[in-house]
């Protein structure tokens, strides 16, 4: 019983060291909002690539100005929204 209760602990820490690493290859930070930051600019540096005919990928300089706007922005939010509007953010893009 206890074997299988220490397997359960070592299962959940690895998920959960796997899930800091990916969050800090993807973004480099664990901020969530931060994270919320990056994820706003992409969506925006998108849409405003696909208005003007680009492909969505990036529109350059433009990208570090937008995603600072986003930081400021967001840098009035709890940690609490950030996490709850990334949930949105997220769950909207599995949905797609």
């Amino acid at each position: 019983m206890f074997s299988l209760i220490r397997n359960l602990v070592f299962v959940i820490a690895l998920v959960f060291i796997g899930l800091i690493g990916a969050a800090m290859g993807v973004y480099g930070t664990l901020d969530p909002c931060r994270i919320l930051a990056t994820e706003l600019s992409k969506e925006t540096i998108e849409d405003i690539s696909k208005m003007f005919g680009g492909d969505g990928s990036s529109l350059g300089q433009v990208d570090h100005t937008i995603e600072g706007t986003y930081r400021l922005i967001t840098s009035q939010y709890s940690s609490g929204e950030c996490v709850e509007r990334l949930g949105d953010i997220w769950r909207d893009k599995l949905s797609r």
